[in-house]
């Protein structure tokens, strides 16, 4: 049997979609053959191949292109976000919102700002997303222009919303307290040399300066009705132990699993 012949067999015993589509480009080619008075046009081995990768390319250029679709319109966060029980509700939409983002920043404004920073730590918290509110810190960190104290007011509407952000201030002064505490500042470098540690060690206290929680978030009424979040434990949710309270947030009655706030 030629080699022609045993490729058209091999072809005819894979019944998928892309062997239709190639068998129907081969009728095609033979059709206007036979109009030109050529007869079935016979065809090589080699030929029947690349004619039958050219269709699969076809297909899976369709494919990609179909399953990936350019995306055309961004995607800005909502402002005001979630209140905390309508986020808890349906954490995996919500978590689902928050990756389509294309933008971290509120539709119509141009630079970010501590307020914006506030409300997105709110979201990770609340959904117990470490890497999430970690990175938020960080961020906020090295904007050494935005010291908490002078994180504004949101005079959030929503009272769990706002008792919950008003929290969020003493978390970044405890993070970042404790690494003026140890020689660091918001103007060091994220990568120093030995050396460069040891003096940032040795600073004297007169020179650190330290952070703190703006005014407003001493005024945040305590919620009459505990929240709790809970916390993500593999594949389960769970809720806080009385032990593992972040005492901040308890004291606006919110049972929140103290966070991991710690880095350098």
């Amino acid at each position: 049997m030629s080699r022609s012949r045993l490729a058209a067999r091999w072809l005819l015993s894979h019944p998928s979609s892309a062997v239709s589509d190639f068998n129907r480009h081969q009728c095609i080619v033979n059709s206007i053959a036979m109009q030109k008075g050529g007869g079935e046009r016979r065809i090589g081995c080699r030929d029947l191949f690349r004619q039958f990768w050219t269709v699969l390319s076809c297909r899976r250029k369709h494919a990609t292109s179909s399953s990936h679709p350019a995306r055309s319109e961004e995607v800005f966060p909502d402002f005001p976000p979630w209140p905390p029980q309508q986020v808890l509700a349906d954490r995996i939409s919500y978590m689902t919102h928050i990756r389509a983002r294309t933008s971290d920043i509120p539709k119509g404004h141009e630079e970010d700002s501590p307020l914006y920073s506030l409300y997105r730590l709110y979201e990770r918290l609340v959904l117990d997303d470490t890497v999430g509110y970690r990175n938020e810190i960080e961020y906020f960190w090295r904007h050494r222009d935005w010291p908490v104290c002078e994180i504004p007011d949101p005079r959030d509407p929503n009272a769990a919303r706002y008792a919950f952000l008003a929290g969020i201030p003493q978390l970044l002064v405890r993070a970042f307290n404790n690494n003026i505490g140890i020689g660091l500042a918001r103007y060091t470098p994220a990568i120093i040399s030995p050396e460069e540690a040891e003096a940032l060690r040795n600073t004297s206290e007169a020179d650190k300066k330290y952070e703190s929680a703006p005014h407003w978030t001493h005024h945040v009424p305590r919620l009459d009705e505990a929240l709790e979040i809970l916390m993500v434990e593999g594949p389960n949710l769970v809720k806080p132990k009385s032990e593992e309270l972040d005492l901040t947030f308890e004291k606006l009655n919110i049972r929140l699993a103290a966070p991991h706030i710690s880095f350098t």
